[in-house]
């Protein structure tokens, strides 16, 4: 018996599970192959109709009184004689005390690596729902490289709209979320950094933006409507690239191009890492670590994207393996005080042949 407690933003693979979401917290109890979704009579009729795959519980169905949600997993246990329960490591340590103390049930953290190696291979349907969601993160990007286009430097550098407004992150990244917002998703943490600011992956950037500086952009919204992320990453410029840039933003871009050749059908994410790592330093971009930051490429080539934005696979130093249909991003960067941060991402799909770009 295993058992999720939490909402769509604390416990992702609820919704994975069983199609629904909540804002209050609800529970999934995972038990031989048979899903039980519990939550509170508010959402009892709407969990029937919208949940699929799983059983529908509430207290009062389950328990033929009012209770808690806490009292129905006990109740489930009890019912199945149950001493041992296992739980995921976001499980609320309040309701372990519940259930050791009120059920007599021994709770123990489980290692989840089975749910998490379901999310990872998606289905059709999920891509699709990825695809949506990528596409808005395009014409989001669209809409900031615009603006970053129509801008005139002043004398200081700064970047000037037409109706005299100096252009800052601030701006950008309002148009950004204007365009997530009118296509049902939202954006959080968008980055917009120039200059010195993009030297840090993830710096989210602030003030005016400069000519001749690359302005790195990473946008990862949120479907509204299914809950799916996308992430595309581009380094835009409002001037002329030293040579030092240009070589810089050149070898970037190949590094990205070559990393998605190499990705299809039981690849080892170490193999498409390192060749990135070795791309760059055979041209001259050598990766250093000091006492204040590190310069170069010093993150992972990508990583698995899903209901989190962050989730497995990633694409490192590991030796975890690519399978069809699993959707991941490839976003080598390099970063130089000197030059600025440039970072190329694209979301993409693994298929048996090679990567299909979303």
């Amino acid at each position: 018996m295993f058992i999720l407690y939490g909402n769509e933003k604390t416990e992702p693979s609820i919704r994975y599970l069983t199609g629904f979401t909540a804002p209050d917290d609800v529970a999934v109890i995972v038990d031989d192959n048979r899903t039980t979704l519990i939550v509170n009579e508010l959402e009892y009729g709407r969990a029937i109709s919208q949940s699929h795959d799983c059983e529908v519980h509430c207290p009062t169905s389950m328990l033929g009184k009012r209770g808690y949600i806490v009292d129905c997993i006990g109740e489930y246990a009890t019912k199945n004689n149950y001493k041992e329960v296992f739980c995921a490591s976001s499980f609320p340590y309040g309701l372990v005390i519940d259930l050791e103390e009120h059920f007599d049930l021994n709770v123990f953290v489980s290692n989840t690596s089975w749910l998490e190696k379901r999310r990872m291979v998606k289905t059709d349907e999920e891509i699709a729902k990825i695809a949506d969601v990528q596409k808005v993160t395009h014409k989001a990007m669209n809409a900031a490289g615009d603006l970053i286009a129509s801008a005139i430097p002043n004398d200081n550098g700064e970047l000037v709209l037409k109706d005299g407004t100096i252009l800052t992150s601030e701006i950008v990244k309002h148009k950004i979320r204007m365009v997530c917002i009118e296509n049902n998703c939202i954006d959080e943490g968008t980055i917009v950094a120039g200059g010195i600011q993009g030297v840090n992956p993830h710096e989210e950037g602030h003030g005016p933006l400069h000519a001749n500086e690359w302005i790195v952009i990473d946008i990862f919204p949120r479907s509204l409507t299914n809950g799916y992320w996308g992430d595309m990453t581009r380094t835009f410029m409002n001037g002329t690239p030293s040579e030092a840039q240009q070589r810089q933003y050149d070898i970037v871009q190949r590094a990205h191009d070559e990393a998605i050749e190499k990705v299809y059908d039981g690849v080892q994410a170490n193999d498409i890492h390192n060749g990135v790592n070795d791309l760059f330093e055979a041209n001259g971009f050598f990766t250093t670590y000091g006492n204040d930051h590190a310069e170069g490429f010093f993150h992972s080539t990508g990583h698995g994207v899903g209901l989190e934005i962050h989730e497995g696979p990633r694409i490192s130093r590991n030796n975890e393996i690519l399978k069809t249909n699993m959707v991941v991003t490839i976003e080598p960067g390099l970063y130089y005080t000197a030059t600025g941060g440039v970072r190329i991402e694209d979301l993409i799909v693994v298929t048996p042949n090679g990567a299909k770009i979303l």
